[in-house]
């Protein structure tokens, strides 16, 4: 008997249907069945009745330790990895409020460390994406979620930074159908130059206006900004824009607009790359095993190629 046979007889009982949990493992239906086999053999009982296709009561019973076995077998591969090379520590890493699909991905980075690497603390902590690299020079945090990083922001106040892009957020006109925008073809970033963009107010939408301002300066203009109080984006574009105000929007809220917007609205793509690149920003002289090993699995799994 193996972990993985007892995984396997643990999936079964999920589906209790041999093809069905064989699929789900991306076995064949024939070794499902001959591994739970092997295992009644060994253990001298039958957990299967394959007539009625349930579960014995020998089974239930094997069963309600059989987790508690994987858990405590995973545990222990992850602390010896941990225990041979010497790494145990926490990791403070910070995630800016206004985020969209590069908050969603840098969310599902540090859930997956944390699962690979249970003897790492990591401690997520919210703000806005303005002081990030003077946090992470200070060591108040380990490293940042950090919008459109660029090569000149590598040396910044005697520290050095490297970054790794982890996703790229496309951004979307919306704006009202008799809105100038609506019908230019082709619609170029330029085009916003001449109408308000319309800006949730207060601290915790900073970044988005900072994302705005690098997309202008990235194409060659810049942006005249229509502030508004608001609880949320969505909320706002959606109570907020008229004839004459255009907004910006990623991917996340571009989706949400679509299921609620009103007929007289529209979400137009552009007719060139507009977008915004999230990337995990940290000192490069940080020296800490656990965020060695930390930035190291971030790298191999989720670093994004990004180009142009």
């Amino acid at each position: 008997m193996n972990v993985d046979s007892i995984r396997e007889f643990i999936i079964f009982s999920d589906y209790m249907n041999f093809s069905r949990a064989a699929r789900k493992l991306h076995i064949s239906q024939p070794a499902m069945s001959n591994h739970v086999a092997s295992m009644e053999k060994e253990l001298g009982v039958k957990l299967v009745d394959r007539g009625d296709m349930r579960i014995t009561s020998e089974g239930r019973l094997f069963l309600a330790h059989a987790q508690d076995v994987i858990d405590s077998y995973d545990k222990a591969v992850s602390s010896l990895r941990l225990g041979k090379d010497g790494v145990v520590g926490k990791v403070v890493v910070k995630q800016p409020f206004s985020s969209g699909t590069s908050g969603s991905m840098f969310t599902k980075i540090m859930c997956a460390v944390k699962h690979e690497y249970p003897l790492i603390d990591v401690s997520m902590t919210g703000g806005t994406h303005e002081y990030i690299l003077d946090e992470i020079a200070k060591s108040s945090i380990a490293c940042g979620l950090y919008f459109n990083f660029r090569p000149e922001f590598a040396a910044y106040d005697g520290s050095r930074f490297e970054s790794i892009p982890i996703a790229k957020d496309s951004c979307y006109l919306f704006v009202h159908k008799r809105h100038p925008l609506a019908t230019k073809d082709p619609l170029l970033v330029r085009d916003l130059a001449d109408y308000p963009l319309l800006m949730p107010k207060g601290a915790s939408f900073h970044d988005l206006v900072v994302a705005a301002v690098q997309i202008a300066s990235d194409h060659g203009t810049s942006f005249k900004f229509d502030y508004r109080v608001a609880e949320s984006v969505c909320n706002l574009f959606l109570s907020e824009v008229d004839e004459h105000t255009a907004c910006l929007v990623g991917s996340e809220a571009s989706r949400v607009l679509e299921i609620t917007v009103h007929d007289d609205m529209i979400i137009r793509p552009f007719d060139e790359d507009v977008s915004v690149v999230g990337s995990i920003v940290y000192s490069a002289k940080n020296g800490s095993p656990a965020f060695g090993l930390f930035i190291d699995y971030v790298r191999e799994n989720f670093a994004l190629e990004v180009t142009g």
